[in-house]
């Protein structure tokens, strides 16, 4: 079991032709109600469809919480992130305090967090220099919300 991710782009609400015969892409939602910020550019629980792109990017769940604390050291967190509160809110809290099964994240979350990666990028591959798999997450969600952040989502199943 691992963590299973689509990435879409110029995303638009689907018809209720598209609904119907089950011709959409995702439905906007997230599983815990203080993430709906995650997807405000959207209207909740609705289907939308959008051109998938593609990626190589799969990890395990484990794998992927590893990562997760990783970002909390290059933010200086010490692997608090699980009580980190909405007002703390350091770089890449929305991907570190989220569901790693279920949820979208939409472009301005994307965009969000395309900057903290592009930021942090050289302090977080000095301290993890040794570690590629740690560098080869980091690149690849770079390159996730730089595609997603120009009217995209990224939806987690």
């Amino acid at each position: 079991m691992g963590l299973d991710i689509s990435i879409y782009k110029d995303v638009k609400k689907a018809s209720n032709e598209q609904i119907e015969n089950g011709d959409y892409s995702f439905k906007a939602f997230v599983i815990s109600d203080s993430w709906k910020d995650r997807v405000k550019n959207l209207d909740y629980d609705s289907y939308y469809v959008g051109k998938n792109v593609s990626t190589n990017f799969g990890c395990g769940y484990s794998s992927h919480g590893l990562f997760r604390d990783q970002l909390t050291e290059v933010t200086g967190k010490n692997k608090n992130w699980r009580n980190e509160t909405e007002k703390e809110r350091s770089d890449f809290f929305e991907l570190i305090n989220f569901a790693d099964n279920e949820g979208c994240l939409d472009w301005e979350v994307s965009e969000k967090l395309y900057n903290d990666f592009e930021r942090n990028k050289s302090k977080a591959l000095g301290i993890f220099a040794d570690d590629d798999v740690f560098i080869w997450k980091y690149e690849s969600w770079l390159e996730i919300f730089q595609v997603a952040k120009d009217n995209g989502v990224v939806v987690f199943h």
